[in-house]
């Protein structure tokens, strides 16, 4: 039988070589998993996040020595955009055991990522998978497979004038010591437990103005007849109460965002 050239066929495209009877189409491979639907800079610092590789129109070298020799290169086209001291590249791909990699079946591969404390950005990273072509068993190129993926920087929240939030030693690099600055005042903790019970008692310290700008506002809308007076200082009132209400939400957020990493911090 002719072969065929390459082309578009009926919507899909076809490689050269059409020798069968079948039409064989391009490989293409697909990311799923947990680090895919929502990775963020904490669940990777913890790990156990997954990456599903299913491949179409190609299988994975086989089962045994033939696929654990190329797990390693697998790990290899986990590639961030981005090149951070401590981003993805550095902390999470460069360091990733070939354990991590299981051949699930003839066209599925699974990557349970292994913790990396260390890791820490400063803005978002996009991954690209792309499957080198020694560990599959047609393609003679690599594959890049889709969709590519982010891990969203997890942003430290700042309170007041002071600016800031907490941030990474510019010295050292490192995640401790940290500055806290809030209305002004500069902290520093140096280690997860110290910034675990300052973010507790600000969170507290919040709380406490909210209820007392609550109070406010009760009592002053209470006043009659309500002169003109009393009617701005309710608008002061409900000014503070905002902004109070306002810092409650971002250390419960923070606190939601970073309570899983400082705990494991905490017992390293």
């Amino acid at each position: 039988m002719a072969s065929i050239g390459t082309g578009w066929v009926d919507g899909a495209w076809i490689q050269a070589g059409w020798q069968t009877g079948a039409w064989s189409s391009a490989a293409s491979c697909t990311v799923s998993g947990t680090l895919v639907s929502g990775a963020t800079e904490a669940t990777v610092v913890a790990g156990g996040g997954t990456l599903i590789l299913t491949l179409i129109g190609d299988t994975w070298a086989a089962s045994g020595a033939a696929f654990n020799a190329q797990r390693q290169n697998i790990i290899d086209g986990l590639d961030s955009a981005q090149s951070e001291t401590l981003g993805w590249n550095a902390e999470v791909r460069d360091k990733e055991v070939v354990g991590a990699v299981v051949r699930t079946s003839d066209t599925v591969v699974t990557i349970t990522q292994t913790a990396a404390a260390a890791y820490d950005i400063t803005a978002n990273e996009t991954i690209t998978v792309t499957v080198p072509a020694s560990a599959l068993v047609t393609s003679g190129s690599p594959v890049i497979a889709s969709p590519t993926f982010d891990v969203a920087f997890v942003a430290v929240p700042s309170v007041g004038g002071g600016g800031g939030g907490l941030k990474k030693h510019r010295r050292t690099g490192r995640r401790y010591p940290r500055r806290v600055m809030v209305d002004g005042k500069t902290y520093w903790v140096r280690n997860a437990r110290e910034e675990r019970d300052l973010i507790q008692m600000l969170l507290a310290a919040s709380r406490e103005e909210a209820e007392k700008a609550q109070e406010a506002l009760a009592e002053a809308q209470e006043a009659a007849p309500v002169p003109k007076r009393v009617r701005a200082k309710i608008r002061r009132m409900e000014r503070r109460l905002e902004k109070a209400e306002d810092e409650v939400d971002t250390w419960m957020q923070y606190l939601r965002e970073r309570d899983e990493d400082i705990i494991m911090l905490l017992a390293n």
